[in-house]
């Protein structure tokens, strides 16, 4: 004789609606500021390659670097922080690091 197998029961948590829905706004309000955060800093890039363009001269030429995504969050965020455009920011980096060797 075998023992006829039974599933274990399956305890299913109990949700609280007022937490769950103060969880759900604050996912709103976060996902809002990033998007604030994204569309300021594409004001602040735009108006720094205005400025960019009026002060380029023969000296200054575009240049394209590939990154990882990781890193150009990390741009944007530090870009935000400071109120400046992300090539003002690598245009420092990369000089600071050259100046260096």
């Amino acid at each position: 004789m075998s023992r006829a197998k039974k599933a274990p029961s399956v305890h299913k948590p109990s949700f609280d609606e007022e937490s769950v829905l103060r969880f759900a706004e604050k996912g709103v309000k976060q996902e809002l500021a990033v998007q604030g955060e994204t569309a300021f800093v594409q004001q602040t890039a735009q108006k720094s390659e205005e400025k960019h363009a009026k002060e380029s001269g023969p000296e200054r030429r575009p240049f394209t670097l590939m990154l990882k995504p990781e890193t150009i969050a990390y741009l944007q965020q530090e870009a935000f922080r400071k109120g400046k455009a992300v090539n003002q920011i690598v245009d420092k980096l990369v000089a600071k690091h050259l100046s260096k060797s």
